[in-house]
């Protein structure tokens, strides 16, 4: 069980850290589509193979390719928001 205090200093490095990407970042729409890259590759592709690579039921070739593949996408989409947050900022 977690102490009151350490609860405490996480609460606040939270919001002190979302404070701080909301004053860097000037377009909103910029930080959703990099959580929308990681977040939506990893749901719609990689844990389901990943799943399956897990269960034993499935072809391992095809799910280590597919995992392999939505790195590889996530990997893009990730660096597509980073480079426009980038050119945002400067």
């Amino acid at each position: 069980r977690r102490s009151g205090t350490s609860t405490l200093k996480a609460e606040v490095a939270l919001v002190l850290g979302t404070y701080l990407v909301a004053m860097v970042v000037p377009n909103v729409s910029l930080m959703i589509s990099l959580a929308g890259s990681l977040a939506g590759t990893m749901s719609a592709i990689i844990l389901p193979a990943l799943m399956d690579l897990r269960g034993g039921d499935g072809n391992r070739v095809l799910n280590v390719f597919i995992i392999g593949v939505g790195v590889i996408l996530m990997g893009l989409g990730a660096g597509s928001s980073i480079v426009s947050i980038y050119d945002e900022l400067v």
